[in-house]
Order: structure tokens, then C-alpha cells, then sequence
């Protein structure tokens, strides 16, 4: 099964401070059904930094903090705390790094034992070719989270990183018709692949996507129940790239060290599990993410030894297998090492599926 972190209302304009009886009331309905195992943690509020202050928010905290005491005596079986949560990144500055800061700060002089500090994340990709293949804005995922963990890290070197909101657009619900598909296209899966590991390289324990279902930049078509192009990179990250982030270093053909805007990107890690049980003795996964309309050759250090397995996707040309009508980086068609990935009609989709390198 699945556990579940949940987020109490905090939306302004509810008086300060936080007045806990309706959570309270039915959390005492979850405990007494004997539903409370379900909840891994809680969130208080959402996107509240320009509503109350740090200092405030973070006696909130304390306030759902003495709560989980009440109901949960045992600690042991306490859901835990995540914040919080603060509305947008769009860069790597901005007024939402300082607030974390001094929210996290107060609650640790206040005892609350914070377990996971989120954020919110927008870096407004463009819906365009030119746009989902632009390195300068994919860079954003980096120097955000670059950011965010030295922010977090000057104040607790401890406690967790999540992206608790993270998506390539913010905001709006056009029709669910296929009349806007801006972001539910291939082209997204390029940001969405480099987010992800971008995230993992510093030092973030989770990722939350904005969103799963609904809108225009969601994983499934919210018309048709369809997987888009972003799940299956989703999907083949889950089961290759373990949870142990190795360095890279990207040299072009002169020897000189590409950064965070070049076309081509790339991205090591131990292993999945999955993928792990078919070695030996373990593995290394390289994702290689390539923003140019040219095919390019990418050379391995000789000791990470013999490249044996490869998953490559690709948007497909095919305009009938597309939602949208259209091949290409503007189409919802993918394929992995050539096939087209589609879901079957009992909903299942098919297991990734190498090819021998």
C-alpha cells in the first residue's frame, strides 16, 4: 500500500494563530476507524509566505507539532512534519529563500522536529520547440535546487529536501478537450527527465510533479486516461536510476567541461534495484539528455566498463499515434528504442525493455 502526507488548511484569512480543532476533530475520526497508519506526515498550509511571517508559521508548526503529541503518544507511529511550502520559485532568488530560512530556524528553537522542508516551483517552460530545447531555462532546475539546498543547509544540516510542488507551468485549468496541450507533449519530457535529476544531484529526497492528472501539463491525458510522454520518462527514471547520485563530469571533444547550459546533459547513478538484479554486482545507470536537433556521440570513462544495456527515448513522428495531431517534440507519441509506447486497453503499460548495447 500507500501512504499518504496529508496538509491541514492554513489559508488565509483564517485567524493567527493556527486553531487546530477542526484537524484535530478529525483526526480523532481517522484514529478511531483505525485508518491513522495511512498518514506518513502532515503539511500545514499552502503558499502562505506572503500571508503571515516566518516566525509565525513556524508557531503554527508548533501548534500541529503538540497535536501529533496528543493524539500520537507513542513517537514511533507520529506522522511527520514537512513545510513549508512557500509559493513560487521561478529562479534562483527571490524573497521564498530567506522566509524558508527563518521559518526553519524557529522551529528548531521551538522543538519542532521538522522532517522534510518543501518548496513550490515554477520555471515556465515554453511551449515551443524552441523553448522545451532551450539549456538556459533546463538550467534553472539546477541553480534553483543549488539554491535551495544551501538555504536550507545554513540553517539544519540534517533535515530533508522536497520539491513539494514542482511543474513547468503555474496555474490555469483550460478545458480537458485537447484544445490546449502546451506542456502534455514530448517536449516536456526533456525538462521533466533533467528536473528530476537535476533535483537528485542536489541532494533532494523527493520530487513531488505538478501534476498527475488535469490541466494541460499533467503525466496522464485528463481527456482520455492516456500516459503522456512525461509518465514514461517518469517511469523509465524510477527504474533505472537508483537513489545513490554519482558525480559527472561532461567534457566536449577539446577536453573543455560542459556546465548546466550545454545541449547535452548528463547524469549518473547507482543503479535501481530493478535494474541492479541483472547485473552481477550492481551498476552504474548514465541518463544522457540531448537538446539538439543533431545526433550526438557520447564517450564513457573506460572504468565504468562495458556498456551493456540501452533505453533511448524518442518523440515519434507517427501524427496518427499523437493527441495532438502532430509528430514530434509538439506530439504526445514516444517511443523507446523505436517502439511506440502505448498503454494497453485494461490501462496497463508495458514494462521498460532494453536493448543490448
Amino acid at each position: 500500500g500507500h501512504d499518504f502526507t496529508a496538509s491541514a488548511s492554513a489559508a488565509g484569512p483564517f485567524p493567527y494563530p493556527w486553531d487546530p480543532s477542526n484537524a484535530k476533530a478529525i483526526l480523532r475520526w481517522t484514529i478511531a476507524h483505525g485508518l491513522d497508519h495511512l498518514l506518513y506526515g502532515f503539511e500545514l498550509g499552502n503558499e502562505q509566505n506572503t500571508k503571515y511571517t516566518a516566525a509565525q508559521t513556524a508557531n503554527d508548526f508548533a501548534v500541529l507539532h503538540n497535536l501529533t503529541i496528543e493524539l500520537w503518544p507513542d513517537k514511533t507511529k507520529r506522522p511527520k512534519l514537512f513545510g513549508p511550502d512557500p509559493h513560487s520559485l521561478h529562479g534562483p532568488s527571490g524573497s521564498q529563500l530567506k522566509w524558508t530560512s527563518d521559518w526553519l530556524r524557529r522551529c528548531r528553537s521551538l522543538g519542532v522536529p521538522v522532517y522534510g522542508v518543501t518548496h513550490h516551483e515554477y520555471t515556465e517552460v515554453d511551449p515551443t520547440v524552441r523553448g522545451f530545447t532551450a539549456p538556459t531555462r533546463l538550467a534553472l532546475n539546477s541553480a534553483i535546487a543549488a539554491a535551495m539546498n544551501e538555504t536550507v543547509r545554513s540553517a539544519d544540516p540534517h533535515v530533508r529536501i522536497f520539491g513539494g510542488e514542482i511543474g513547468p507551468h503555474n496555474g490555469g485549468s483550460p478545458p480537458c478537450d485537447h484544445s490546449s496541450m502546451r506542456w502534455a507533449v514530448y517536449g516536456d519530457s526533456l525538462w521533466y527527465a533533467d528536473a528530476l535529476a537535476a533535483k537528485a544531484r542536489h541532494g533532494y529526497a523527493g520530487f513531488c510533479r505538478q501534476d498527475y492528472i488535469g490541466s494541460d501539463y499533467g503525466l496522464i491525458d485528463c481527456s482520455t486516461g492516456t500516459p503522456l510522454p512525461d509518465f514514461y520518462a517518469a517511469l523509465l527514471w524510477t527504474h533505472v536510476m537508483g537513489s545513490t547520485v554519482l558525480h559527472v563530469e561532461l567534457t566536449d571533444s577539446g577536453g573543455k567541461r560542459l556546465g548546466d547550459d550545454a545541449v547535452v546533459r548528463a547524469y549518473a547513478h547507482c543503479l535501481a534495484a530493478k535494474e541492479s538484479s541483472q547485473t552481477s554486482n550492481g551498476g552504474v545507470g548514465l541518463m544522457v539528455i540531448n537538446l539538439s536537433n543533431e545526433s550526438t556521440k557520447v564517450h564513457f570513462d573506460t572504468a565504468l566498463g562495458d556498456l551493456n544495456r540501452v533505453y533511448v527515448l524518442a518523440p515519434s513522428d507517427n501524427a496518427s499515434a499523437s493527441l495532438t495531431r502532430v509528430g514530434g517534440l509538439l506530439g504526445t507519441g514516444i517511443t523507446l528504442n523505436g517502439m511506440l509506447l502505448q498503454a494497453a486497453a485494461d490501462g496497463t503499460v508495458p514494462r521498460p525493455t532494453p536493448q543490448a548495447a
